[in-house]
């Protein structure tokens, strides 16, 4: 038994054997948590000038890039709670998109409260084309331990 662990264990050491075994690898599919019938729907969208008020008060130092016509922002749940809204809408939006979503209006937990939020707006658009919430780990350890990392 001993041989065999350490015999698999050495077989999977080079990338070219671990990958065949990785996508052999059968991951159950998450189950949406509410049947759509009970869904609720989905929030209506944060009017865009109120969003556009938040990312223009953000210090300077927060935009992080600006490409074409993208600009990439952060911030924290206080310099964002509109913003924060138009996010957690979106999420529950693409969750159901994948048969998933929790049949709440919008998708959001008690991370959203403390940790950064990384975003994309497309200027032209005028829309939110991407999210990301960032930890601090040293800070929210420090703060609530594990409990305050997922």
């Amino acid at each position: 038994m001993k041989e065999e662990k350490a015999h698999s264990q050495e077989r999977l050491q080079t990338l070219d054997e671990l990958l065949p075994y990785l996508r052999n690898i059968k991951l159950g599919l998450p189950k949406p948590v509410a049947y759509e019938s009970d869904m609720l729907p989905i929030a209506p969208e944060v009017p865009t000038p109120e969003l556009l008020a938040e990312i223009t008060a953000l210090p300077p130092e927060q935009t992080l890039m600006e490409y074409k016509n993208f600009i990439v922002c952060y911030g924290s749940s206080a310099q964002l709670p509109r913003m924060l809204d138009q996010i957690a809408r979106l999420r529950e939006q693409t969750f159901r998109g994948h048969q998933e979503g929790n049949g709440q209006p919008e998708d959001r937990d008690r991370f959203d409260a403390t940790y950064l939020h990384l975003f994309a707006w497309d200027v032209e658009a005028e829309a939110v084309v991407g999210a990301y919430r960032l930890g601090k780990t040293d800070v929210l350890r420090a703060e609530s331990g594990n409990d305050g990392v997922y």
